[in-house]
């Protein structure tokens, strides 16, 4: 198979869902830059589920790949979806900032568009009474299967705002 080179100056993001070590984000990582060598490129990682194994020294690891001084990613950007490894991640990463390492991770809030969509679709035991006495079943149901698609849906969500994000259209 013969890949074509990526355009000088692109910008290339990798997407996963999660990431428990990183291994899959900086493999893939490595071998766009082998593929692109000598060409003026910027890779850049996103990952929905920031799990890193649930670890602070597995974070520690992750962040120490990120900052080495030959670094095979940009930029990494995750929602904070799991909580405490986010929350290590923009701690760790504030250190590493203020020790005057380039700032190279965006931790994205994903209660506020979890927060809209419940808003505008509220569960039925939570909507205003109609006429009719009871809900049925298919409407419970409609409403689980419309959970599981907000997963996908916020994901999507930060996803884009990534996107515009390294399109330089948001701050």
């Amino acid at each position: 198979m013969r890949l074509e080179p990526f355009p000088g100056r692109a910008h290339i993001l990798i997407a996963d869902d999660f990431t428990n070590s990183g291994g899959t984000l900086f493999g893939g990582a490595a071998i766009i830059r082998k593929h692109c060598a000598g060409a003026s490129v910027r890779v850049s990682a996103y990952v929905t589920h920031f799990v890193c194994k649930y670890s602070l020294e597995t974070v520690r690891s992750f962040l120490a790949k990120l900052h080495s001084p030959h670094p095979v990613l940009d930029s990494f950007f995750c929602t904070d979806s799991v909580a405490a490894s986010a929350s290590w991640l923009e701690t760790e990463e504030a250190a590493l900032v203020a020790d005057g390492q380039p700032l190279k991770v965006n931790v994205m809030p994903i209660a506020p568009v979890i927060a809209a969509w419940i808003r505008e679709n509220p569960p039925p035991a939570l909507r205003k009474p109609s006429r009719r006495t009871s809900f049925s079943a298919t409407a419970l149901d409609g409403w689980r299967s419309a959970e599981l698609l907000l997963v996908g849906a916020a994901a999507g969500f930060a996803l884009a705002r990534v996107w515009a994000k390294l399109r330089g259209v948001v701050a």
